[in-house]
């Protein structure tokens, strides 16, 4: 089916890139925050020996930044359909028009709010508590609550509902892991300061957040570059913050990043096979990466 449709083709270019970018990209953020130990941003300065080199990791903060700002949003939505479908579940009410049901989420400025600030409060409640307090047990209950409890009850739920309960949980743990780097950057790992910073943080991308929220509605005519603010927060962040990011993350790695820490961090020896992937890697960092992405944001440009 996915051949016969074209989609053989997606996958095949989707399979390539995670190849020649993604893995690369993924060993070199490894390497680098295991070899620094400090925070993302830090992590270049310290590495490069000048603390010029913290901007690549400025660029990451600020785009997860404005990342969360508008998840958030789409968090919102999710919770309103929860609710929404726990409302059939029980027998509340509920409507099958959903092109209809979305409009009405997406246009209300009420609901559209109410529920981002909903979903930012359940963020704070989770990263302000901290790694073990915080993330790691949230990660201990809902991956039971996943494996163990929610299989006894697909029986009994209907699809919508067990759709939208496992959507939650992946939007969650995305947006959790947005927080907390940049709590990370802020509080240098002191967890005296976390929750405080947590809620500033998050009052911040909610106010950020207000105009993406509201995109659909009262200012759906506000436009930037013909675009929504959402779709223009949207575009700032796939289209140019992330890729200049990776760019950059490429470039530092493939030729500032010491050759002996980043063998060390990966784990790799004097054995010639080893010897073969390390300078394979190095290549791609140096010159097939950025070139596919400068191709890539010359398109937008």
């Amino acid at each position: 089916m996915t051949a016969a449709n074209g989609g053989g083709g997606f996958l095949l270019i989707f399979l390539i890139s995670t190849i020649l970018i993604g893995f690369p990209l993924l060993l070199a953020e490894f390497a680098l925050g295991r070899s620094a130990g400090v925070s993302a941003i830090k992590t270049f300065g310290k590495l490069g020996k000048n603390n010029k080199y913290n901007f690549i990791g400025w660029i990451g903060a600020f785009a997860l930044f404005i990342l969360l700002s508008f998840y958030s949003v789409i968090g919102g939505w999710i919770l309103v359909y929860l609710g929404i479908e726990f409302g059939k579940l029980f027998q509340l009410g509920g409507t099958g028009d959903y092109a209809q049901l979305f409009t009405s989420i997406i246009s209300n400025p009420a609901i559209a709010l109410g529920a981002q600030a909903a979903f930012i409060l359940l963020n704070i409640f989770i990263v302000s508590r901290g790694v073990q307090k915080g993330i790691e047990r949230a990660s201990k209950v809902t991956m039971p609550l996943l494996f163990i409890v929610l299989p006894q009850l697909f029986d009994k739920m209907p699809f919508g509902t067990i759709f939208y309960v496992l959507f939650l949980f992946a939007t969650v743990t995305s947006s959790v892991v947005m927080l907390e780097i940049n709590v990370d950057n802020i509080t240098n790992q002191d967890n005296s300061k976390r929750a405080k910073w947590s809620v500033i943080l998050e009052i911040l991308t909610f106010v950020f957040g207000i105009p993406s929220a509201l995109s659909y509605g009262v200012m759906a005519d506000v436009h930037i570059f013909g675009k929504t603010f959402f779709d223009a927060m949207d575009f700032l962040v796939s289209n140019l913050l992330m890729p200049f990011g990776a760019l950059f993350l490429s470039l530092f790695t493939g030729y500032i990043f010491k050759k002996a820490l980043a063998m060390e961090e990966l784990h790799l020896d004097e054995r010639a096979w080893k010897q073969g992937l390390f300078q394979v890697w190095l290549f791609l960092l140096r010159f097939v990466i950025p070139i596919i992405i400068v191709v890539f944001i010359a398109q937008f440009m």
